[in-house]
């Protein structure tokens, strides 16, 4: 048998290097588009991004334009072109290095050039808000509640639930007047306090509300607010208009020497909306940088903008933007419409204990947008989102392409107003779709051809050459298999521009032309690496006779001896294997001689509701009656060993392989079990979203499907990998887990304690594990165990464990 051609996928190293794109902006005029890249820092212990320009036509090279230490992301356009983005980055007219330096806002000027620091703040700043059809920029960022005067912000703003007409501050309308003035640093409130704590060394927080964690950290203190930039001297602009506080030394500018000044919306100080682009021309030359503030339109939000997103309209008068309002100890989502110059709000439509809105894209005129309306789920029914078109005069709601079985997520209005690019998920892709928004007429714009399954017959079945370019204007497999995460319209209507992914290449910057679909790669900062194999789909059918399917990536060996099948199992659980992931990529162990299969069971996104419907609360019924189904259909293909199998999952996916571990006996070599749920009726409750998972699994449901029950029928040996700073699958799941391995098993420890289980455990990593360092120990760990229980191959442990004697390491 011939060697391997040598693919990054066979160098764990190689691997972990490989560029990461992300996300899509574009210039008003369509003849720039950036795209964000991050690469392995020096160390090789982070990633640092940066922003690189690909030249829409195809013509040139992609460019790198910025370069820090700290990188760069958040990559926005604004109308007269300037490119805004957030960085930590070091001021380089600062005298002295910040000590912590936070994340602020920097821009490039439309004409070129260095960043330039626009302004920042003492908690740092959070995302970027901005539309290339406007010059107004707006940010959230955190701010410690105490630091607010005037206004209780430890609870969501009542005023906000009012009604309709509610503004936020005063019931009549009126705009809540010196909420906040303005400050130097050195007296800002919020900076102050944050001093305090940090001397003090107080990292305590009262919680007066649910929830308190989510995902990898702690909510609170501070809680995020959304600020407008704005000129901090509006009269030079404009020297008629009045300007109560322009001799006021405590309005300070970004402009390094009176530091950052925030005001609040409507407070006098700050009413007259001047724009970045305004500011920059207060500079006495062209390359000084804009006199900026930060005025707060939503000094009364508490925690209600937290986890939310906003929305800008195209003219930048005003955004919409989710608001979270508490019911008994969960959440639901109203959605809010938030005046830009003078922070009034507007509740446009009120969630409840059954209903939740989030905002979609506006459109041109302004007059409408696109929402999803989410159906909130129950014991009995599973969760919704549909498309629907807010009427933004009268606030009526109109169902948008109602009959349309998928999960439609809104992107962008084309120009003419008449229709919506929308990306879904869809048997086991993510195409982009047109909505006609008078008909409702749903097209699919990529991924309408599907080419003949292609093999190992001397073709590339990606229908590309080594370096990633089409070979042909035919939609190729890889078109068909493509998932597309982030997309822009160009101005005219004709052309998308997108992120798109698969299983057979990381993303990668694409265009797509609307009328016929051709897609073509551009010059991206990076070429598809080259795999270890090539990909399949797989087809069954479940005992109900629900169709069924998967991806099946096989190595290049599997052409002359079966394979070893590694079967993958997704999480969510309400979710699809349609999209490359960093942390489950199958090339890894394709390079080492496994097929891995990718099915999507009941529960998965892309095949409809009922399909969600069918594992609905029924985690050990259907989801994984189907995903043996898939399994039986790869293993009874020639070119797979059937003897020897592993299953292996994270979240969901390892709440399945424990589950899978109860109730298959040996049919599996071994298991790998990752940020699991082991005993459901102790995860419920100290999950950081427990109301979201009462709206599925009941009492009675968690005793019937809980993992921990079957651990006397568990043969197989297991390997248990858990982060400590898990707060969606907390760390107790898997300590009890480990625990009740070794206690009650058919595999416990030994008299003198050894086991044939093993416990990988990250004490500073969270649901994924996320440092290069620690993904390399991943999947060395994860492959050896494979290699030791399939193939009978001592596990070779990195020397970065400390097992390995000094004199036997070598590399790291």
């Amino acid at each position: 048998m011939s060697s391997p051609t040598p693919t990054p996928f066979h160098d764990l190293d190689q691997f972990v290097a490989l560029p990461r794109i992300s996300g899509l902006a574009m210039s008003a005029d369509g003849r720039r588009l950036v795209t964000t890249v991050q690469t392995l820092d020096g160390k090789r212990t982070g990633y640092r991004s940066a922003i690189w320009e690909i030249d829409p036509t195809g013509a040139q090279p992609a460019r790198r334009i910025t370069r820090s230490a700290k990188g760069e992301a958040g990559a926005s356009f604004t109308a007269n072109g300037d490119l805004y983005f957030t960085s930590a980055r070091p001021d380089p007219d600062a005298d002295s290095p910040a000590e912590e330096p936070k994340a602020a806002v920097w821009l490039i000027p439309a004409a070129g050039g260095e960043g330039r620091l626009v302004g920042n703040r003492a908690g740092g700043v959070g995302g970027l808000i901005a539309v290339r059809t406007s010059d107004v920029v707006l940010v959230d960022a955190p701010i410690l509640p105490g630091s607010v005067v005037g206004t209780d912000t430890t609870e969501p703003a009542a005023n906000a639930a009012a009604g309709t007409d509610a503004k936020h501050g005063d019931p009549d309308g009126d705009p809540i007047h010196s909420v906040r003035g303005t400050a130097a640093p050195a007296d800002d409130p919020d900076a102050v306090l944050r001093k305090l704590r940090k001397d003090s060394k107080v990292a305590a927080i009262l919680h007066t509300g649910y929830p308190v964690r989510f995902w990898d950290h702690d909510l609170g203190p501070d809680v995020p607010h959304l600020f407008r930039l704005t000129a901090a001297n509006p009269s030079a602009a404009n020297p008629g208009a009045a300007n109560p506080g322009a001799d006021n030394p405590a309005n300070g500018m970004a402009d390094g020497s009176a530091g950052n000044a925030t005001a609040a919306a409507g407070s006098g100080e700050s009413d007259s909306a001047v724009t970045v682009a305004e500011a920059v021309s207060l500079s006495p030359t062209v390359d000084a940088r804009p006199a900026v503030r930060f005025v707060d339109l939503t000094p009364d939000a508490g925690p209600a903008l937290r986890n939310t997103t906003q929305v800008l309209a195209p003219d930048g008068s005003f955004l919409l933007s989710g608001w979270a309002r508490p019911l008994t100890a969960g959440l639901t989502g109203d959605l809010v419409r938030i005046d830009t110059a003078t922070g009034s709000r507007q509740v446009l439509l009120s969630g409840d204990e059954h209903t939740e809105y989030g905002p979609g894209p506006i459109s041109p005129d302004g007059r409408r947008a696109v929402i999803v309306v989410e159906r909130r789920g129950i014991p009995e029914r599973a969760y919704q989102p549909s498309l629907a078109v807010l009427d933004l005069a009268d606030n009526s709601v109109t169902p948008l392409a109602a009959q349309w079985d998928r999960w439609g997520r809104p992107v962008e209005w084309f120009p003419d107003g008449g229709s919506v690019l929308v990306i879904a998920d869809d048997t086991g892709r993510a195409p982009l779709f047109r909505i006609d928004v008078a008909s409702g007429e749903v097209t699919q714009l990529t991924n309408t051809d599907r080419p003949d399954a292609a093999g190992p017959d001397g073709t590339d079945p990606s229908g590309t050459d080594s370096s990633g370019t089409d070979e042909s204007d035919t939609a190729s497999f890889t078109d068909y298999a493509a998932n597309h995460s982030a997309a822009v319209i160009s101005p005219d209507g004709s052309t998308i521009y997108a992120v798109r992914s698969s299983y057979e290449y990381p993303a990668e910057v694409v265009r797509i032309d609307v009328a016929t679909g051709e897609t073509t790669r551009l010059p991206n900062p990076a070429e598809r690496p080259l795999l270890p194999g090539w990909m399949e789909e797989i087809t069954t059918t479940a005992a109900d006779g629900t169709p069924l399917r998967g991806w099946l990536c096989l190595p290049e060996s599997a052409t002359e001896t079966p394979a070893p099948l590694a079967v993958f199992i997704h999480g969510g659980p309400v979710s699809s294997w349609n999209s490359w992931t960093w942390r489950w990529t199958p090339w890894t162990m394709v390079a080492q001689g496994y097929a891995v299969l990718l099915p999507d069971p009941a529960l998965s996104t892309g095949y409809g509701q009922e399909f969600v419907q069918r594992g609905w609360g029924r985690w050990g019924a259907e989801p994984f009656t189907d995903l043996l189904a898939v399994a039986d259909a790869a293993e009874a293909r020639a070119d797979i060993d059937a003897d020897k199998t592993v299953a292996m999952g994270g979240s969901f996916g390892g709440y399945m392989s424990n589950w899978v571990a109860g109730h298959t006996g040996d049919r599996f070599r071994c298991i790998i079990t990752h940020a699991s749920l082991w005993a459901l009726d102790q995860f419920g409750p100290t999950t950081d979203a427990s109301y979201f998972w009462e709206q599925e699994i009941t009492p009675e449901r968690a005793e019937e499907f809980s993992p921990h029950r079957f651990v006397d029928q568990i043969t197989a040996p297991m390997l248990v990998i858990h982060g400590d700073k898990d707060y969606r699958v907390p760390i107790g799941e898997g300590l009890r887990l480990w625990y009740e391995l070794l206690t009650k098993s058919c595999r416990p420890a030994a008299a003198d304690g050894s086991t044939d289980h093993r416990f990988l455990y990250f004490p500073d990593e969270n649901h994924w594990v996320l440092s290069p360092q620690h993904a390399k120990v991943w999947y060395q760990v994860v492959l050896g165990f494979m290699n030791q229980h399939v193939h009978g191959i001592p596990a070779e442990l990195p020397p970065t464990l400390g097992l390995t004697p000094p004199s036997l390491a070598s590399g790291s």
